[in-house]
């Protein structure tokens, strides 16, 4: 690939607004965009080497490994957890609602997952009703 291609692909990635987490058969991140972490309150670069767990809820981080590993044996594209309600977690503790999307790319001739990650905290605001808020 030449470097006007690498360039145009980078762009693109930090120009989305969803945060971006490319993740190796082991589970670490390899690639986060500035979206992503912002979205996990993280400074560019630190995220790298992290486990994708550390970004879930301490209470699901177990399941969430096995979760992982089965769709490394089966991986397709596909909305994770549809139909249940997904948290993320900040550096700082606090959690958040999330929506994410999985899908795979060969990097280098690698296989990784790359997840693509929104914080739905204001849909869920406003699905609830006034006396809610």
């Amino acid at each position: 690939m030449t470097q006007k291609h690498q360039d145009t692909y980078k762009s693109i990635f930090e120009a989305c607004e969803e945060g971006i987490l490319v993740v190796n058969k082991d589970g670490a991140i390899v690639m986060a965009n500035t979206a992503c972490n912002n979205l996990f309150g993280y400074q560019p670069g630190e995220m790298i080497g992290l486990k994708v767990e550390d970004l879930v809820p301490p209470s699901l981080r177990n399941s969430h490994v096995k979760d992982r590993r089965t769709y490394e044996k089966h991986p397709s594209p596909r909305q994770m957890g549809k139909g249940r309600d997904l948290s993320g977690r900040k550096k700082n503790g606090s959690e958040f609602p999330v929506e994410i999307s999985l899908n795979r790319a060969q990097i280098d001739g690698i296989d990784h997952t790359v997840a693509f990650v929104i914080d739905i905290t204001e849909r869920k605001k406003n699905r609830r009703g006034p006396q809610e808020k």
